[in-house]
């Protein structure tokens, strides 16, 4: 668990909306919404579900008993907007190229 992940839920709970942003060089999407926590009593049972793709047998049973003391939380985002901006295909925003050709004039 990553170590600002309380805090991080806790802001979540407060507000109710996030934001995120991503994506490599000359790539900036953005997107955001409203998010929703329910904390769980024990672990989720999609959480089981899921496991039962990839895990069998005593591997399934074996991991079931590591995670059952664990509490969970169900976390749902309701997207409302996007944007990604490409500034490798060369093309830039009018305001980002205005300014840009502000700082070459000194």
């Amino acid at each position: 668990m990553r170590s600002d992940q309380p805090l991080r839920l806790a802001a979540l709970r407060l507000h109710g909306t996030l934001g995120a942003k991503g994506g490599g060089v000359g790539r900036a999407p953005e997107r955001g919404g409203s998010a929703a926590i329910e904390i769980v009593d024990g672990v989720a049972p999609e959480y089981f579900e899921a496991s039962e793709r990839t895990l069998n047998g005593t591997e399934l049973e074996e991991f079931e008993a590591r995670v059952k003391s664990v509490s969970s939380s169900r976390r749902s985002i309701a997207p409302e907007w996007a944007r990604f901006y490409d500034f490798g295909a060369g093309k830039l925003p009018p305001f980002l190229l205005r300014l840009a050709e502000g700082s070459e004039r000194g």
